[in-house]
């Protein structure tokens, strides 16, 4: 099965680019961030976890189309 893929791609009028799009571009927009409810620990002995806000930081490298027939979704890889 073959997955359309994308350099740059429009979502809610913003478009979102791959590195390597952006490495031609004046304009970067590769960066993304996401905000997670999570669960912390110090260590793996750590006995009093803290659930918070958590921010993970990456750089779009592909845009995938897949389409499950019922429904369509972008992922970012």
């Amino acid at each position: 099965m073959a997955v359309p893929s994308y350099r740059s791609y429009l979502i809610n009028g913003v478009k979102f680019n791959t590195r390597a799009q952006d490495d031609v571009r004046t304009l970067q927009n590769s960066g993304v961030c996401l905000l997670a409810h999570t669960m912390q620990v110090a260590s793996a002995k750590d006995k009093n976890p803290i659930v918070s806000n958590m921010s993970f930081y990456g750089v779009i490298q592909e845009i995938w189309d897949l389409d499950y027939q019922k429904f369509r979704i972008l992922v970012f890889r």
